[in-house]
Parts: structure tokens; C-alpha cells; sequence
């Protein structure tokens, strides 16, 4: 059979936090043939040796390809791209009036070819010069680093001729001012408010002339009034306070009962969302969890830890915020998710047993949804616990 496909790679997938198995077209004679390689939401990429299995095709020849299939579903920002990697040995001896199999022919021959695809596929992703180029990929790479520090060079020097060119406008403009007050657009100070200020009668000090801010020159007198009134003016634009421009909600329920406890129809608009807990307790030992969603709940590619006096604990099916839970215990503290990407979430908290010496846990993780956050769930690790008693809050800044 011959390999009638030239693609060399499978590729790459976007993890949803859902599908665990990938497939793969290209021919390959063993699973050890076969080479998978993860990138993380930063780009980094990394070959994977270990925590995968590779399924075949029976059949090679006609169907050539598989699968691979990982533990767990690829997270939401992961990507996983498949290709082969086989030796480049010759393995085919053919000796003196031996036997002749077309079999044995044919697959040394799918050998080379794959090795000259697997070839292709890294030459196809390496900086290559025209044919008729005299320069090396060296030296092509060395000129494009030289250009961009010579257009990073030329765009700081842009940058400071503008700020220059703005001093000098502003010093203009000021000189302009100068000039009409000189020729009478604004009106001398001793004629406003001194009669006698022709026979050398000395200026009050409150009474000098200022600018007003609102209205092109016109003046006004340099009161205490007025100094209070402008500082006032500047202090409220440096220091302006936190504006939130979604405007903030207030969600409030009991968690008195069932295994879950849903907050829906938040703001889409809202940035930061704080979860508060007043006396709360559950029926059983299992540790809580807070899972987010947009349109649906998520329920998988979480990561995170939290760490108590019984020790230190991960969750990859939510945020897990307290460790080592006693029913007849009530529970206080308040945990935060903000908003730090597109779609992008954080967690961090503090939760501690009411009353019980040594029961603080503090938490931490991330998680990337496929949308805008806009429901939370209260729950518990082992999903049978129900609530029975106390109060949770969820305050949405936006």
C-alpha cells in the first residue's frame, strides 16, 4: 500500500476542558513512533514522555493512524499537536538469492518517505533564504534582530521630537497670551481693583488676578476662596477614587439545604465578585468547593491549592477553599474572583471555623472559561453534603 497523504501532523487541538482523545491520520509502525507535544496558555511548549497512551489503527495500510488519548480532559488554553519521529536507520538487509517479498519492499520504502516528511514538517517551520540568496538563515536572522532595534531606536526618537514639538507649541500659545494681555485683551489689575493704583498704591495680596479655568481669559481675584476652590479641583482629578463603571450588585441566600447552592443572571459587566460567608455549615466532613460557569457551570481544568492545618490539598474540578470540614462546625471568611484576562479568573480566600483554634485555610487558583463569568456555585467535593445553615453573599463590582 502506498502513503498517499503527505501531512506529517495532527494538530494542534484547543483544549475545552472536556475531550481527552486525539486523532491522527499519518502511517507509523510502532506507538513509540508517535510524539505529542502540550503548549501551555503562555505558549510554552513541552514533549511529552509520559502520561498518555497511543491506540493504532489494525491496519496501517488501509487506515493508517489513531489516537491519543490523555488521563484527563486538555484544559481550556492548552493546545496538543501529534507527530512521529522515527529513527533514521536503514533496517532492511536483502542478501544473495534470498527470498523476494514485496511486503518487507514496500515498508522500507513508506520508511523513507516518512523520514522525508518528518524532514518537510521541521524544514517547513525554519527560517529559510531565496534560492538564489547568498546570505545564510544566520545572518537573514541577525539582519531582521538589527532592523527591529533600528525601528525601536527611530520610534523613541519620534517620541521625544513629539514631546518637544509640544513644549514648544505650549511655550507659544503662552507667549501669544502674554502679547494680547500686553495690548489690552485683558484688563490691567490696578484698573479692577485699585482707583489709585496710578500713584504707586501697592497691590493686596488677595487681590491678585488668576486665570479662571472655566472660562477663556477672563480673570478672577487670587482669594483664599479661590486657591481652596483649585486645589480642591486638582487633588479630586489626581486622586480620583475607584469608579465602577458596571455599577456593583448585591446576591444574598441561606444555604439550608441541597448539595448546591446557585448564584445566576450576574452582571456580565462585573470585573471582581466577592463571595462572603456568615455561620456557615454543612451535613457532612467534605471539603467545599466554589465552581464558576458561563452558561454552564464548570466542572474540570481548574487549578489551585489550599492550604490549612491539616495540610496542603488541590482541585481540579473547582475551588477548593477549606480542608479537614466538621459538620457540628460553623464557618466565616470571604473569597475573591476577579476578572486578570479575557475570560480569565482568579481565586483567593480565607475561610476559618468559628470559635475552633488552628481551622484558618487560605486559597488560592485559576481557571479560563469559554465566556464572560455570569453564574457561581457553592457545592462540596464529594457533591452529597447539603447546607444546613448559615448565610452567603456575592458582591459583583463591575
Amino acid at each position: 500500500m502506498t502513503i498517499s497523504s503527505t501531512s506529517r501532523k495532527a494538530g494542534p487541538f484547543s483544549g475545552n476542558g472536556v475531550t481527552a482523545s486525539f486523532p491522527f491520520t499519518f502511517k507509523v509502525f510502532a506507538e513509540s513512533d508517535v510524539v505529542v507535544v502540550k503548549t501551555d496558555p503562555a505558549g510554552i511548549e513541552s514533549t511529552l514522555t509520559t502520561g498518555y497512551t497511543v491506540a493504532l489503527n489494525v491496519d496501517q495500510d488501509a487506515t493508517p493512524g489513531g489516537a491519543v488519548t490523555l488521563p484527563a480532559p486538555l484544559g481550556i488554553g492548552y493546545l496538543l499537536t501529534a507527530t512521529s519521529a522515527i529513527e533514521e536507520l536503514q533496517s532492511l538487509d536483502l542478501t544473495n538469492q534470498g527470498g523476494f517479498y514485496p511486503k518487507v519492499l514496500n515498508a522500507a520504502l513508506d520508511r523513507l518517505t516518512i523520514l522525508v516528511q518528518q524532514v518537510k514538517e521541521q524544514v517547513g517551520r525554519a527560517v529559510k533564504v531565496g534560492i538564489s540568496s547568498s546570505a545564510t538563515p544566520d545572518e537573514l536572522i541577525s539582519a531582521i534582530s538589527s532592523a527591529a532595534t533600528l525601528s525601536t531606536a527611530a520610534a523613541s526618537t519620534a517620541t521625544a521630537a513629539a514631546s518637544t514639538a509640544a513644549i514648544a507649541a505650549s511655550d507659544a500659545a503662552d507667549s501669544a497670551a502674554a502679547a494680547a494681555s500686553s495690548a489690552g485683551a485683558i484688563t490691567p489689575v490696578e484698573t479692577q481693583t485699585h482707583a489709585a493704583a496710578s500713584k504707586a498704591t501697592p497691590v493686596d495680596a488677595d487681590e491678585l488676578p488668576l486665570v479662571d479655568s472655566a472660562a477663556s481669559n477672563v480673570l478672577k481675584k487670587l482669594t483664599w476662596a479661590n486657591i481652596k476652590a483649585t486645589l480642591k479641583t486638582y487633588f479630586d482629578t489626581l486622586y480620583k477614587p475607584i469608579s465602577y463603571s458596571g455599577g456593583i450588585s448585591f446576591f444574598s441566600a441561606s444555604w439550608s439545604a441541597g448539595v448546591a447552592l446557585d448564584f445566576t443572571g450576574l452582571p456580565s459587566s462585573a470585573k471582581e465578585f466577592i463571595i462572603s460567608f456568615a455561620g456557615v455549615s454543612t451535613t457532612g466532613t467534605s471539603s467545599w468547593l466554589i465552581q464558576i460557569g458561563s452558561g454552564s457551570i464548570l466542572t474540570s481544568g481548574y487549578l489551585g491549592h489550599v492550604s490549612s492545618g491539616g495540610g496542603l490539598a488541590a482541585n481540579t474540578s473547582g475551588f477548593q477553599i477549606n480542608n479537614n470540614v466538621v459538620a457540628a462546625n460553623t464557618y466565616g471568611g470571604s473569597v475573591k474572583i476577579a476578572l486578570t484576562a479575557s475570560n480569565a479568573y482568579s481565586e483567593d480566600g480565607v475561610i476559618a471555623a468559628q470559635g475552633t483554634a488552628n481551622s484558618l485555610a487560605t486559597s488560592g487558583g485559576n481557571v479560563t472559561l469559554a465566556g464572560v463569568l455570569d453564574r457561581i456555585r457553592i457545592t462540596s467535593v464529594g457533591g452529597s453534603d447539603t447546607g444546613d445553615g448559615g448565610s452567603i453573599s456575592v458582591l459583583c463590582l463591575g
